[in-house]
Order: C-alpha cells, then sequence, then structure tokens
C-alpha cells in the first residue's frame, strides 16, 4: 500500500503467538511488506513489492532468523528507507535484486540494506 512513516518503521509487534495469524491484530506493523520473526530456513524467489505512496518502512523486517536466502527480488527504491531490515540474523543470502547490492552474511546483531 505504501504511505508508512520512520516511525512505523520502528515499531515492534508484540509477541502474540496465541493471536496470531490474524494480521490486523497489531494495526501498523514496521514492515510494508513481510515481516518474518522466529523463522528457521526461509527462501524467498521472485516476489515483488509494490506500493500506491512512497513509504518510510523497509520492505522485509527479519527479526530472530536462521536461514535466509532471497533471489530475484523486487522492492520500491524510497529515499533514506532501506529496502530490508535485518536484526540477529544467520546465514543470510541476497541475490538478484533491484535495490541491494548481491550480500551474504553469517551473523547480524543488527543491519539495514
Amino acid at each position: 500500500m505504501g504511505g508508512g512513516t520512520k516511525e512505523e518503521a520502528a515499531l515492534v509487534p508484540p509477541e502474540d503467538e496465541k493471536g496470531y495469524p490474524e494480521p490486523k491484530r497489531f494495526g501498523h506493523t514496521p514492515e510494508n511488506g513481510f515481516f518474518i520473526r522466529h523463522v528457521n530456513d526461509i527462501e524467498m524467489s521472485n516476489v515483488t513489492i509494490s506500493e500506491i505512496s512512497a513509504d518510510a518502512r523497509p520492505a522485509y523486517v527479519l527479526d530472530d532468523v536462521h536461514g535466509a536466502s532471497f533471489f530475484d527480488i523486487k522492492t520500491p527504491r524510497v529515499p533514506d528507507a532501506p529496502s530490508m531490515a535485518l536484526e540477529d540474523v544467520t546465514d543470510f543470502d541476497i541475490s538478484r535484486s533491484n535495490a541491494v547490492a548481491d550480500t551474504k552474511l553469517d551473523t547480524v546483531v543488527k543491519k539495514v540494506l
């Protein structure tokens, strides 16, 4: 959709596993595409995220993710807004993205791409 703010990008949705998978449970979220938390071995390929208006939130937020591979990912390019936000991520790999250079990371405490 778009229109997200930097303040929304800083949000941390609460842990509420009993409330999942209701997507609107937390209101605004820190990403404009995928919020991925507590996941092992995820692969995403040929994904395109588009927006109606500029969004200051990253397209992807990964939190506590171990083993993440992204291939041929297209995300909006917004000045001063990252495409991905990583926190506590291991074994990360992205290639053929329009907005992020090919990158391999063994361990990430906190990083934006």
